[in-house]
């Protein structure tokens, strides 16, 4: 990437423009790869920001931002490859996990989770960057899990943004010696492709980043408009009282004395995040495995896409930690899952075609 050469653009201000336009997912990446810098200038409030005098325009932050890649490919710097279908795919299950402790906890077929516990007991990885419970109810915060315990705890989807790999830098380096590698990445589609985009680009500290696990996404909410003022406002739930929500065809949440409510997705829509409409990824193409319900009831879909995603999976369903069933004998997940990749890839289409591209210089 030679923005130096375009235009007389900086490095800045482009990451500066991804912002302003709302482009930004939010996801952290960024700030991450600056702080390698002993005079790093990002940091992260609800989004990346800059202090001023302190950038030296090195070029990290863009090395690791996806989406800087679409507003490049809209100024006609760049030509984006847009995949068809759901991307690289090695093999396609239908996944239920066999452990008790994670079906008392999991959401869908616990599969995520599942491959986390594995990962760890076998010793493949020393800790899961993943979100966790924040500390206000139902919101979502990075987490680095350290332990089996700390993995169980995190279970579960939350539908407002986290930015998973924040903890990357301040916390690993604790961990005990020789564990650069050896970690675990979960997150969603924007997260991903930041992440696969800073390793392509050699950038630390992403190389401790073992594998990837991609969740599947069409879109996160903001927490105050779809909690605090929706849910509990409007609709009087405390939300203390909540112990799950989930998406399967409607907005459905549980509470733990045992009533439930449900709230059309037509009816939330106007509380997702703006970054999320430029987003043309369901299925977290770029991680090395893949996982979601897409209306399975106690399964999870999940595709395998890496040769390091494959041998853990086979080596799961070797141990009998998962039952697994080939995900196009469940056909209406299947076609599920094709119909919502096709229209998000549609939805960003069309948002990405009415962005300013001018960047004053």
């Amino acid at each position: 990437m030679v923005l130096r050469w375009l235009k007389g653009l900086r490095y800045t201000d482009v990451l500066d423009r991804v912002i302003e336009t709302g482009l930004c997912s939010g996801c952290g990446t960024c700030v991450v790869a600056c702080k390698v810098n002993s005079r790093a200038c990002l940091e992260y409030v609800e989004k990346p920001l800059r202090e001023e005098g302190l950038c030296i325009d090195c070029g990290l932050c863009l090395h690791s931002c996806a989406r800087a890649d679409v507003l490049m490919e809209r100024m006609g710097f760049i030509g984006r490859e847009v995949s068809e279908g759901v991307g690289g795919v090695r093999a396609a299950y239908a996944v239920r996990t066999t452990r008790e402790d994670v079906r008392r906890v999991c959401q869908d077929g616990g599969f995520v989770t599942t491959l986390l516990l594995w990962l760890y007991e076998k010793g493949l990885i020393d800790a899961a960057l993943l979100s966790g419970v924040g500390k206000q109810p139902q919101s979502a915060e990075p987490r680095l899990a350290k332990s089996a315990d700390e993995i169980l705890a995190s279970a579960g989807t939350r539908y407002t943004y986290s930015p998973n790999i924040l903890p990357l830098l301040e916390e690993v380096p604790k961990l005990a010696p020789y564990s650069a590698g050896k970690v675990a990445f979960v997150g969603v589609p924007c997260q991903i492709q930041s992440l696969k985009k800073a390793h392509r680009n050699n950038v630390k500290p992403f190389e401790r980043v073992k594998i990837s696990i991609g969740l599947f996404c069409s879109e996160s909410f903001d927490y105050r408009g779809l909690m605090k003022q929706k849910i509990e406002g409007e609709m009087k739930i405390p939300l203390g009282q909540i112990s799950k929500t989930n998406i399967k065809g409607k907005f459905l949440i549980y509470l733990r004395d045992g009533r439930q409510y449900e709230i059309a997705l037509k009816d939330i829509k106007g509380y997702v995040r703006r970054a999320c409409e430029f987003c043309d990824d369901f299925t977290a193409e770029d991680a090395d495995v893949s996982a979601g319900g897409v209306g399975l009831d106690g399964w999870s879909a999940v595709l395998v896409r890496s040769k390091i995603g494959e041998e853990a999976v086979n080596g799961m369903i070797t141990d009998k930690v998962i039952e697994a069933k080939p995900l196009q004998e469940f056909k209406s997940a299947y076609d599920l899952m094709l119909k919502l990749s096709r229209n998000k890839r549609s939805k960003s289409a069309k948002t990405i075609g009415e962005l300013p591209v001018a960047i004053a210089v």
